[in-house]
């Protein structure tokens, strides 16, 4: 793997675990009053990040972080935590960029020689050497809020506390193209209850749910 790619890929799970891990643990058992949190061209050239501009709305419950808490390539992270400051569900919102779609073989690479498919691959490796390891992955597009997105599922569990999670989650990973070659990357956890049970209950029944329906 190359400079460029580790970069890439440390910067997403940087954020996404600095995140989780932050002492502003608030707990909500229901989402409560929604917030809205914009990124436009100000904010990216403030911070060095790649220019994408959309607003997300957001549980006020749920602790977020920006580049002004951990500067990062990414945009922004939002965690639910329960009462014993354990994640509930979070969603990390980055980038990507300079990915280009597999071919029918799987090898039309981009400049870094990343596809869609091969950066989920990386990114779960990462997560792997962290003690996170994602069971069953499936890849394919799959529609979200009535459009079609590239998008990574799988599940894992954890015995004990690693990170803030601990007990049996889903993750999913949506691929919101803005180009051809980049856009933004949505990461997603949440521990399974009578709220999320299958991955379609992120949309329809998590708090994520009015985060992931404003991208």
């Amino acid at each position: 793997m190359n400079k460029s790619k580790i970069t890439i890929l440390s910067a997403l799970i940087a954020l996404f675990l600095s995140a989780c891990d932050s002492s502003e643990k608030p707990s909500s058992k229901d989402c409560g009053a929604i917030k809205e949190f914009t990124v436009d061209e100000d904010y990216c050239n403030q911070y060095g990040l790649r220019v994408e501009t959309f607003t997300v709305k957001y549980p006020e419950s749920f602790a977020m972080e920006t580049q002004e808490d951990y500067q990062s390539s990414n945009f922004v992270s939002f965690v639910d935590y329960d009462s014993d400051s354990l994640i509930e569900q979070a969603i990390n919102i980055g980038y990507y960029y300079g990915v280009s779609e597999s071919g029918d073989d799987g090898a039309i690479n981009n400049m870094l020689g990343l596809t869609k498919a091969s950066l989920i691959e990386n990114l779960a490796g990462q997560f792997r050497q962290l003690g996170i390891d994602f069971k069953d992955m499936e890849m394919g597009d799959e529609l979200i809020d009535g459009e079609t997105h590239f998008t990574a599922r799988a599940h894992f569990e954890t015995t004990e506390d690693v990170n803030g999670f601990k007990g049996k989650y889903l993750a999913q990973f949506v691929f919101y193209a803005t180009e051809s070659d980049h856009g933004v990357l949505a990461i997603m956890t949440g521990r399974k209850n009578e709220n999320l049970d299958e991955y379609n209950d992120f949309e329809n029944k998590s708090c994520i749910g009015s985060i992931l329906k404003s991208l």
